[in-house]
């Protein structure tokens, strides 16, 4: 965690789990398994929000991978209308 102004904080207590512990880390997406809601910055590309919801459907959240597959199809049609093109891949 950061406060403005101040060095980063770094605290973990008593029973912690601790998946990555970085001095900086430039990630567009995590994906953590398991039953967790998995999301994207705003800023994110249409194929990580995308693969954000995939990875929400395979942890058991159909509202959040709903949500970010259908805010990439949106995406994706307005750049079709505009004439531009897309592409959308996968891991898999």
């Amino acid at each position: 965690m950061t406060i403005p102004n101040r060095p980063p904080v770094n605290v973990a207590g008593d029973g912690s789990r601790v998946g990555v512990q970085a001095g900086y880390a430039d990630i567009d997406t995590v994906i953590i398994p398991g039953n967790v809601q998995l999301t994207v910055g705003q800023d994110a590309s249409p194929a990580a929000k995308y693969q954000a919801g995939v990875e929400n459907l395979k942890t058991g959240n159909p509202r959040a991978a709903r949500e970010l597959i259908w805010t990439t199809m949106s995406v994706i049609q307005n750049l079709i209308i505009r004439g531009s093109h897309a592409c959308i891949g996968t891991s898999e």
